[in-house]
């Protein structure tokens, strides 16, 4: 007997993560904590993907109502993820964790389309008061505050390996 699978990597945990910007910030912007995605005594959670969520997909922000930041400001930036006690994951530019793509530049003219999100492996214990997102050298934000918008899918587990289901 064959075995069909309708969907090899199901959307289960998955939530936004949404990175304030200031007018003109430079250099490093502080993740604010995630606690729905923060690791406590008696569980552990583990990020299996990051994907930067575009403007062709949310225009704004959903809890701070902030306009998501444009493609020019995208390719400026980088993530840094503090796990384990140590920069992990370092200057992963933002564009590579596009995983929607747009036909053409104009927002409204378009319908975007999936590829694979970046996975990560083993990305446990992330201390989200410690990541933060870095400019490259020299450059800063634009002159309009706006949002960095990720979406998160994520596993919960328990000291004993057990996938946890909230």
């Amino acid at each position: 007997m064959e075995k069909v699978y309708i969907q090899q990597e199901p959307v289960d945990n998955w939530t936004l993560v949404e990175i304030p910007i200031p007018a003109q910030a430079v250099n490093r912007q502080a993740v604010p904590d995630q606690l729905m995605l923060k690791s406590y005594p008696d569980h552990f959670v583990t990020v299996k993907s990051i994907e930067v969520i575009t403007a062709k997909q949310l225009t704004n922000a959903v809890l701070n109502n902030g306009a998501n930041a444009a493609r020019a400001e995208i390719i400026k930036a980088t993530l840094v993820l503090y796990c384990d006690g140590w920069e992990k994951v370092q200057y992963i530019p933002l564009s590579r964790l596009i995983a929607t793509y747009d036909a053409d530049a104009a927002t409204a003219t378009t319908i975007p389309f999936m590829q694979n999100p970046t996975t990560f492996e083993n990305l446990r214990n992330v201390d989200w008061t410690k990541s933060y997102i870095q400019y490259a050298n020299g450059l800063n934000s634009s002159g309009a505050a706006y949002v960095f918008i990720l979406g998160v899918k994520y596993v919960i587990q328990n000291n004993r390996g057990e996938v946890i289901k909230p």
